[in-house]
């Protein structure tokens, strides 16, 4: 009787860890399942369609960087000027298409390569591919894009993306940008804004947005 009694008690010991064993899977499962959905989540609100923006999408503050992908200036003030971004949170940066006549025709293929990457394999693509463009001299799709290969070699023959880069360029023409980089920061609430030309530092990016939120 007393062995009985005992095997009872394991018995019901074993029943209460399968108890609780099935409810702590089902949250594990519900947790990934989660987890799985969020990522695909994101993946589909990512933007394929300009502007390109790094950062708070939703900050008060943009600076816009007119830039030639074949200027040394913009090359070296590219990682820079992410990091300041990156330090201000109420600020994002807008990228603007200005390849230079100078620098043509690398600067309109550099210009396409990183325009479909953006369209077909959406904003945070576009910012890596911009990367991978200044590290490199050549002027061919990243090696990091060769699942896409295709898909962004028929936007560039498409003729769509060059039409739109024409048209961000005849734009920064209308706004008297003559050189790359340029920046225009502009106070989202208010619409305000200045022009900086060249390689801003930090305490000159800081002024200009005191400057637009001053300014009457």
């Amino acid at each position: 009787m007393k062995k009985f009694n005992q095997s009872l008690g394991q018995f019901k010991v074993s029943k209460r860890r399968v108890t609780y064993f099935i409810p702590a899977m089902l949250f594990i499962v519900f947790v990934f399942m989660l987890t799985l959905f969020l990522v695909a989540t994101n993946k589909e609100k990512q933007s394929h369609t300009p502007p390109w923006i790094y950062g708070d999408k939703n900050a008060r503050f943009t600076v816009v960087e007119y830039a030639d992908l074949e200027c040394p200036g913009c090359q070296a003030y590219f990682q820079p000027l992410k990091n300041w971004i990156n330090q201000n949170a109420d600020v994002n940066l807008q990228w603007h298409h200005f390849p230079l006549a100078i620098h043509e025709p690398v600067a309109i293929q550099k210009a396409l390569i990183a325009q479909c990457a953006g369209e077909v394999a959406g904003n945070n693509v576009f910012w890596q591919t911009v990367e991978q463009l200044y590290e490199r001299p050549a002027n061919a799709i990243p090696e990091f894009l060769a699942d896409e290969k295709e898909k962004i070699e028929a936007c560039i023959q498409s003729e769509q993306a060059n039409a739109y880069i024409q048209e961000q360029l005849a734009k920064g023409n209308q706004e008297g940008i003559t050189a790359t980089p340029s920046l225009k920061i502009i106070d989202n609430q208010t619409q305000k804004s200045i022009v900086l030309s060249g390689l801003a530092s930090d305490e000159e990016l800081l002024s200009a947005i005191d400057y637009v939120v001053l300014k009457e």
